[in-house]
């Protein structure tokens, strides 16, 4: 079907940029499989109303530690969505295209370039680029804690009137969490030269995440010993088998659909000079276009600016191409998700098909008012290879460096396949 369309005269006619949409529009398929939004697979834990314990088993006073359980993790939830999903790729070009007139590869750029940071130069009028980038992550910690043994305990919900700790209230329910989350991001990337210092890009991504929770509650008296371990639980309601809430639960979510759609467009203003590096600038718009509630987009429109610097220098075998990169992310109406981003490394090809790259990735979200992470911080080696003219395989892995902020996977593993025309 792909090949087909390749070849139809249609695609032959129009732009491109166009062509490349039309592609991805047909790859990516509708959000599937379960109707449970992902937000809610923590929440919906025994039942979704909180946990509620035997209200027969002593006296007649209300029981109720209602939602009160699950607002404990509620700086998870808000870490899951404002992490997974969002990926630092970025759209690079092959070193070389195939001149059809002459017959000959024609170089296009001095080396591969860097995976994860942009460079000033650009594509070059009229020429099109596009890859496909897959990268996974499996998330392991957050905020420093694991997240196969999270744990909260929770205070009942008191009367009206009633002060904290009164008698016959003190109890606490434990809860330990065993929660997983893996996510998938497939980004479409298309750039076309409209002159040759400015170029326009679109990236459309498809996102898989799953979600798993695995919960056990345990009642604990006022000096926090378990009812089963012989803790004074005679006032106080107790977990009761077959009455009530079981003290083990499960839920899960598994989700596939469209991301926040990205427009970016680059001017390079600055170029082969003799002294300074080559200078640019890269502004762009995302849509909302993914699902907020099933962690695939943000939900709101999201602006980006970025001033770009690098350069290539000759050595003895080969180039290397040092680079910088800072800019400022700001969502509508959204001033928590408000990004200061920086990218600094440099990328190394000791001959024109094969590069080696590495760079410093970090974030640092202006407002953390969620205690999600307010600085996340990877280093990232790569490696790219163009095997013939036209053509782009990459690879590379994020490391985070301070594991114990935010939403932490152990690697961040990407892989991609591209082309240059």
């Amino acid at each position: 079907m792909t090949y087909w369309l390749m070849q139809n005269t249609l695609c032959r006619r129009i732009q491109p940029l166009a062509c490349f949409l039309l592609l991805a529009m047909l790859v990516i398929s509708p959000s599937v499989t379960q109707a449970k939004k992902l937000n809610d697979v923590i929440p919906d834990l025994y039942g979704g109303d909180g946990f509620q314990t035997n209200p027969f088993s002593v006296g007649s006073r209300p029981n109720d530690f209602g939602n009160a359980v699950f607002g404990s993790f509620n700086e998870l939830t808000n870490g899951i969505g404002s992490q997974i999903g969002q990926f630092a790729v970025n759209s690079t070009v092959a070193a070389f295209r195939f001149d059809v007139e002459r017959g000959v590869p024609v170089e296009v750029t001095k080396s591969l370039g860097p995976l994860f940071a942009e460079r000033a130069d650009t594509l070059g009028k009229g020429r099109f680029d596009f890859q496909v980038v897959w990268s996974n992550a499996n998330y392991k910690k957050f905020n420093g804690q694991k997240l196969s043994s999270l744990s909260a305990n929770v205070s009942p919900t008191l009367p009206q009137g009633l002060p904290p700790n009164s008698q016959g209230f003190d109890e606490q329910l434990k809860i330990d969490l065993d929660v997983e989350v893996i996510t998938n991001f497939v980004g479409f990337f298309g750039t076309y030269g409209i002159t040759d210092d400015w170029d326009i890009n679109v990236l459309v991504p498809l996102v898989h995440n799953t979600i798993k929770a695995k919960s056990q509650a345990t009642m604990l008296d006022a000096n926090g010993v378990p009812c089963t371990l012989g803790g004074d639980c005679s006032d106080i309601y107790v977990i009761t088998p077959g009455s009530g809430d079981p003290s083990q639960d499960s839920s899960s979510g598994e989700k596939t659909g469209i991301g926040d759609i990205f427009i970016r467009t680059k001017y390079n203003f600055l170029k082969n000079h003799e002294i300074f590096p080559d200078l640019g600038v890269r502004g762009g718009i995302s849509l909302p276009t993914g699902d907020e509630d099933n962690f695939m987009g943000l939900g709101d429109v999201k602006f980006e600016g970025l001033a770009v610097a690098s350069k290539y220098y000759p050595l003895p075998v080969g180039v290397i191409g040092p680079h910088i990169n800072t800019g400022i992310v700001l969502v509508n109406n959204q001033g928590g998700q408000n990004l200061f981003t920086y990218v600094a490394g440099f990328d190394f090809a000791p001959v024109p098909i094969f590069a080696f790259s590495l760079d410093l990735l970090g974030r640092h979200e202006l407002d953390d008012r969620d205690n999600s992470g307010q600085d996340i911080i990877d280093l990232a080696p790569g490696m790219k290879f163009a095997p013939f003219p036209n053509t782009l395989v990459q690879t590379a892995v994020q490391f985070p460096l301070n594991k114990n902020e935010g939403l932490r996977p152990d690697a961040v593993w990407t892989l991609g396949l591209g082309g240059t025309f």
